[in-house]
């Protein structure tokens, strides 16, 4: 499945990598003093493991603070552990200013998020799960239009058929 919009937030379908990255990206750009954004390491396959710290920069540094860690896709098949680490991540910093416990949690304590622990996992299986998932709707798709042309022919002929 495809964002509703490219390059706006939903969770409305599973991110692929690069989709996460993009909204890293995005935060870190849109809030600087809040997000640092950089990678951790590489995955086998060259990808890097992005990671970011959120805190308010202003009231000190993240070091000094009380921290939560959080992160998804550790194995391949976890990639709702992925969207969990997205939305916490977008509930925070779309929060931060208008909830006042985001906001004091923000200035008084370090988040640090990592989406995607295993990329390269995460990315082959979403691969295959989108494959998956298409072809079956593919399949359950031409069941139905078969169905439905063998049923037009029945009444053709006039005979009824029932489900």
């Amino acid at each position: 499945l495809k964002p509703i919009k490219a390059g706006e937030v939903d969770f409305k379908h599973f991110h692929t990598y690069e989709e996460a990255t993009a909204l890293l990206r995005m935060w870190a750009a849109r809030d600087p003093d809040l997000v640092k954004l950089y990678s951790v390491g590489q995955s086998l396959e060259g990808r890097e493991i992005w990671q970011i710290t959120i805190t308010n920069q202003k009231t000190g540094k993240d070091t000094d603070k009380p921290a939560f860690f959080i992160e998804g896709g550790r194995h391949a098949g976890e990639i709702s552990g992925i969207e969990a680490t997205l939305y916490f991540v977008n509930h925070v910093l779309t929060n931060y200013g208008k909830d006042p416990a985001i906001t004091k949690l923000v200035d008084t304590k370090t988040i640090y998020a990592k989406p995607h622990n295993n990329p390269d996992g995460a990315s082959r299986y979403s691969d295959a799960f989108r494959k998956k998932y298409f072809e079956a709707q593919a399949n359950r798709m031409n069941r139905l239009i078969a169905a439905a042309l063998a049923e037009l022919a029945a009444m053709r002929m006039g005979n009824v058929m029932r489900a």
